[in-house]
């Protein structure tokens, strides 16, 4: 037999088409995803859709696509195994919940299909948040990591991970980004796994909707119970007129019916007659002929798994009972389908503190993918966010920015930062090292970062295994980029930071942990106040932004200095402000964001200012950095 031809199409679109978008719809790439495995660790998809699907987006594929994927199997379930599966959601949402209940702070990160229309440069936080809320709107989340940390004893942390793939609801189109289906592809996304289990969820706004509807049909059938009751008497029967079915195969199966009732009636059963029926127009002749002819029973179309069936009672009183059920399962149903949202919900409800790296992405998609359309406004925005998350940390604000938690590389990626702070905790005294205890959620394996293994103190029901650097499989278990990994190297990242804020606070462990004192914020809370909010901008000016603050006079407070010798460290231009004191938010070796902390020192630092002879630098408000970068 002559061998089918394999087409690799994540290496043809990440060189040929690394641009364009793809619009996709769950139900097409749904169908586009079954086919079957060539390989070990290759599946290659062949479906009749896959041309025509594959044609509206300008790509000239003829066979199929290749997408890595560790299963070989044709009819293998579809799952990863650090993944909740949509088979598992039931399981794990109760434990999520209860974790979430219990921790002291809930780091997460998100994969997409895409991030920004435009990859340009922004003046303006308000310009920045168009432009990324509008990517926001565009593209999707596919996969959310949440770690859940919860601080047990003095520097030991229990850290519940959980990853879950995201799947929007039917008939949603969104956008996908080639350059973002390659990076997926080449960091082992499983693309199976995504559309066969991924877990839903619904919008406040459309689950009232539809829970509206519902209940409008519980009061409609309870005042048609009630009316019914008030009825004295029953119409007269009367003989229907079967020839007046056109077709033949219909008035058989009519009368076959008709012949069925006729002996439920006249038997001493008292339970429902049932007739599988999948036609509805079967179904709705039948309900005719059985008001016309039968007055004294009454039927029901009813959904038993993938079957439909015509259910018959002899009083109103079954009907209504069933009916109601019906209807109730239905709420029941409802409930189930808000899902992921479940989660976020707990969150927003606890107040609990939320940690990202890098995150503003991730904060806009959570808004606009869980709860609303973004506002056009960054100030509305703001308010809005608050509402439901008013405690957000950013671990790379924190590394930039925190004097303490600073860290020297300035490409402060995830992993980077992540590896160099569990080195450092390694080379401390062994007596004071945090130390994580990790309860995965059951049926899950995950495979410890190297850099961080040995700091784990125990893993309850974890298949695990220290790492060497020639282990080619471990290190590949690592999974960065994975959301649910990203998600625990942020959690680690985080307690590091704080802990060495502590260190140069010299407050102990248990003494930050301390329930006592104001009770309306957490340790944490009370300890990193002044990062509070802060979230890292990427390719911005102003760098950063304040989620908590919500008034357009904020930006009064930011002061644009440029212009210094590229020598001068924190230390030379706190030291040209003092007494004042100022945050800095470095752009770049020769200029950096100068933040004053209230109206006073606005005033005092444009005397210091003004009382300068000869500076080394210059200084400027906010708006007037904006108006000249706008008449540039």
């Amino acid at each position: 037999m002559k061998p089918r031809r394999n087409i690799n199409y994540m290496s043809f679109i990440s060189h040929s088409w690394h641009v364009e978008p793809l619009y996709i719809s769950p139900k097409p790439l749904l169908t586009l995803m079954r086919g079957h495995a060539s390989r070990k660790r290759d599946l290659v998809f062949r479906n009749p859709s896959v041309c025509s699907w594959i044609g509206s987006c300008s790509i000239p594929l003829r066979r199929g696509f290749i997408v890595n994927n560790p299963f070989s199997n044709r009819n293998a379930k579809y799952y990863s195994t650090n993944v909740t599966c949509n088979a598992k959601w039931r399981e794990h949402v109760g434990l999520i919940l209860e974790a979430i209940n219990a921790c002291d702070f809930v780091a997460l990160d998100i994969e997409y299909t895409g991030l920004h229309l435009k990859d340009d440069r922004y003046v303006g936080v308000d310009r920045c948040y168009e432009a990324h809320s509008s990517g926001a709107k565009q593209f999707i989340p596919c996969q959310i990591g949440l770690a859940l940390a919860k601080h047990v004893d003095s520097g030991i942390w229990k850290i519940t991970p959980s990853s879950l793939y995201i799947l929007p609801p039917e008939n949603h189109t969104f956008s996908f980004n080639t350059n973002t289906l390659s990076f997926l592809k080449e960091n082992d996304f499983d693309f199976n796994a995504w559309i066969h289990n991924g877990v839903g969820y619904l919008k406040p706004k459309d689950e009232m909707e539809r829970k509206g509807c519902i209940e409008a049909r519980i009061s409609e059938l309870e005042i048609s119970n009630q009316q019914t009751m008030n009825q004295t008497a029953s119409q007269p029967a009367r003989q229907f007129d079967i020839g007046t079915i056109p077709d033949e195969e219909d008035r058989i199966m009519a009368l076959q019916v008709i012949q069925r009732i006729e002996e439920w009636i006249n038997s001493d059963t008292g339970e429902p007659l049932e007739i599988a029926m999948e036609s509805p127009f079967h179904r709705l002749l039948m309900h005719t002929i059985i008001e016309q002819q039968f007055p004294s029973v009454y039927s029901h179309s009813i959904t038993r798994g993938n079957s439909k069936f015509l259910s018959i009672y002899k009083s109103h009183a079954e009907l209504y009972q069933q009916q109601m059920i019906s209807l109730k399962k239905e709420l029941d149903i409802l409930d189930e389908k808000v899902g992921l949202r479940l989660i976020l919900d707990a969150i927003a409800t606890n107040k609990k503190l939320l940690v990202g790296h890098n995150c503003f992405y991730d904060v806009l998609h959570i808004y606009q993918t869980f709860y609303d359309d973004l506002p056009t406004k960054v100030e509305e925005f703001k308010n809005k966010w608050n509402e439901k998350f008013p405690y957000v940390f950013d671990t790379k604000y924190i590394a930039e920015c925190q004097d303490t938690a600073a860290y020297s590389n300035n490409s402060g990626t995830l992993k980077t930062l992540f590896d160099h702070l569990c080195n450092q905790e390694l080379a401390s005294n062994g007596k004071n090292r945090t130390r994580f205890d990790i309860y995965p959620l059951p049926g899950t394996i995950w495979r410890i970062p190297k850099t961080m293994s040995k700091l784990v103190n125990t893993i309850n029901g974890l298949q695990y295994e220290h790492c060497n650097d020639k282990d080619h499989m471990c290190l590949k278990g690592e999974q960065s980029h994975d959301a649910g990994y990203d998600s625990l190297m942020t959690t680690v990242i985080f307690i590091m930071q704080f802990n060495r804020i502590l260190k140069h606070k010299d407050i102990s462990w248990n003494q930050a942990m301390d329930p006592r004192g104001d009770k309306k914020k957490s340790p944490i809370l009370r300890t990193l106040d002044n990062v509070k909010n802060l979230i890292r901008l990427v390719k911005s000016q102003p760098n950063f932004i304040n989620l908590g603050n919500t008034k357009d006079e904020e930006m009064s407070r930011y002061f644009f200095m440029s212009g210094f010798p590229n020598s001068w460290k924190k230390w030379d231009i706190t030291k040209i402000w003092s007494p004042l004191w100022v945050s800095i938010s470095w752009i770049d070796e020769t200029s950096c964001w100068i933040i004053v902390k209230n109206d006073e020192d606005i005033r005092n630092i444009n005397l210091i200012y003004r009382m300068m002879k000869n500076p080394q630098f210059t200084l400027m408000t906010y708006d007037s950095y904006k108006q000249m970068h706008k008449t540039k």
